[in-house]
């Protein structure tokens, strides 16, 4: 992802902090190393961004320089991307699976070619005649009349004779068709896709789904012959580049923002700051850490997932913070929640709600076997 943070006023919005997101090819090419430009990337001695180098829209094509923090080391460019130590640029995950991309497109291209082939043709005649005077043979006369070939006197000028009495049509039901002697009308049924294409096309699409980090049934929606342990498995799997992914892309895109955002309410007064911009940019780390979370993790069966998280708390292997953390939420928020609705439910006269009691039903479905 690479973007821009511009500070515009607008009469239409409350903060002036902006989020233009801006095309990878946008960020030119060029490479200086005696400027320690590499790929439109201006760096220090040790690897740090310092700058970006941008082409402008327009007639000229300019490039501008847009240094990477202000002065008050405020975000100004955010280029994010997960790649090997020392690369510049990011790679799209796709380019391992380029080829197989391809080679999927084509397989079902052709597959589609030859059902289409198959069907168009529904019938053919064996024969040893030419084929135009066959063709014409089969025609009606008025179909004869409206060529502009007229029939020749050939050795199987009698066979047109014949077959100028015989017409083969079928689309009319009940007819049938009488060949001449020694020829065959061969019915013809679409045989693709044939039995090899399923097995072919799932081989393609686990290659694609495991350079994607995902699943071949979250990837094709098809989870047929799926079972709970082995979506589970594949799940627990591809989880953490899952992770590793939000963490190193989409944490660091609102981090950027979040920066720049806090830093104009911290200027304009709006979130107050014990010693104002000044300590605050003294302190941009501290004050600005934050935990991003997201989606929880998917789980193929919920009340075997509650199951397992009531089994490890009770064995003192788990916190309140390890359930939340997987189902996606703060466990502080989660107490605070708790604390106000105990709390209006004394102001209401409710019942408090009480201690889960043991469910043998529950137990049950847990512990049967799948089948």
């Amino acid at each position: 992802a690479t973007g821009l943070l511009p500070s515009i006023r607008r009469s239409i919005s409350q903060s002036r902090t902006k989020v233009q997101l801006v095309l990878p090819h946008r960020l030119v090419q060029d490479t200086e190393p005696l400027s320690k430009l590499y790929q439109g990337v201006k760096t220090d001695d040790f690897g740090f961004p310092l700058s970006y180098r941008f082409m402008r829209d327009g007639v000229f094509r300019h490039t501008v320089d847009i240094a990477a923090r202000d002065g008050a080391g405020r975000p100004q460019v955010f280029h994010i991307y997960q790649g090997a130590p020392g690369q510049i640029r990011g790679i799209t995950p796709f380019a391992p699976i380029l080829r197989v991309l391809r080679q999927y497109d084509q397989l079902a291209d052709a597959t589609l070619t030859a059902a289409l082939i198959q069907s168009i043709f529904a019938a053919t005649v064996e024969s040893e005649a030419p084929t135009d005077a066959l063709l014409q043979a089969l025609q009606d006369p008025t179909e004869q009349a409206a060529s502009d070939s007229s029939p020749a006197e050939t050795l199987f000028g009698f066979k047109q004779a014949w077959y100028n009495q015989t017409k083969i049509d079928l689309g009319v039901g009940g007819r049938i068709a009488h060949l001449f002697p020694g020829e065959s009308l061969k019915m013809n049924r679409s045989e693709h896709p044939n039995d090899t294409y399923e097995a072919f096309t799932k081989f393609l699409l686990r290659e694609i789904a495991a350079c994607l980090g995902m699943t071949v049934e979250t990837l094709t929606g098809d989870y047929t012959g799926a079972t709970y342990s082995s979506v589970r498995m594949s799940t627990a799997e591809k989880w953490p580049i899952t992770l590793s992914r939000r963490a190193n892309i989409c944490g660091r895109f609102l981090q950027h923002v979040y920066e720049a955002w806090l830093e104009e309410e911290i200027e304009r007064g709006t979130i107050p700051f014990p010693g104002g911009p000044r300590a605050f940019r003294a302190q941009r780390a501290e004050a600005c850490s934050a935990d991003w979370r997201g989606p929880p993790k998917p789980q193929a069966d919920d009340l075997k997932s509650a199951k397992a998280h009531e089994i490890y708390q009770r064995i003192g292997v788990v916190s309140d913070e390890m359930i939340c953390n997987d189902m996606g939420a703060d466990w502080e928020d989660v107490y605070d929640q708790r604390a106000r609705e105990r709390k209006k439910r004394a102001d209401l006269g409710l019942p408090e709600v009480g201690p889960i009691l043991p469910d043998p039903v529950g137990d049950k479905l847990v512990t049967e076997e799948e089948k």
